[in-house]
């Protein structure tokens, strides 16, 4: 029986996030495990969306984190300015806003001042050819749609957990 949990979780983990940078998550693994965004100090995750039914599911999602302030933009000038304003722990990305390249602008959070908040970048292509130009970019993690609530959690809660 123990040889089949262990093997469900690693299936289950290898299916739910792609990191792009692992040693930032590995290293929390086991704490993030026990912690939730809704524990802890006050957090603050900025969204950068080009669409209205992504940034009501992460507002939706984010209601689950009392100790997370969440903000969004529709946006790149006003992302950028929340972002350089509010100096997030977490920044979740849309991979293409109306405004913006995705990759782009990864690239123009990265050369500010303070860079080094985990970037999530949520996209529609499945792809590892998309997932390594997002990498290249400097961002963190890809997750790409259909989003699921428990999966958008799970990677929440790792990336802050590893930004602390």
């Amino acid at each position: 029986m123990r040889g089949q949990s262990g093997d469900a979780e690693q299936g289950q983990s290898r299916r739910a996030l792609t990191l792009l940078e692992p040693k930032a998550a590995v290293s929390g693994r086991a704490q993030a495990r026990s912690w939730h965004p809704a524990q802890g100090s006050r957090r603050t995750v900025v969204h950068l969306s080009g669409e209205p039914e992504t940034r009501v599911v992460l507002g939706r999602v984010a209601r689950r984190w009392p100790t997370v302030r969440f903000e969004a933009a529709d946006s790149a000038a006003t992302g950028v300015r929340l972002v350089n304003e509010r100096r997030p722990d977490l920044v979740v990305l849309d991979a293409v806003l109306r405004d913006a390249d995705g990759e782009a602008m990864v690239r123009t959070l990265r050369a500010g001042d303070r860079c080094d908040f985990p970037i999530l970048v949520l996209g529609n292509d499945p792809g590892p050819r998309e997932r390594a130009r997002f990498a290249w970019a400097g961002a963190t993690a890809y997750v790409s749609r259909p989003l699921h609530v428990a999966e958008l959690d799970r990677i929440v809660r790792i990336l802050l957990e590893a930004s602390a």
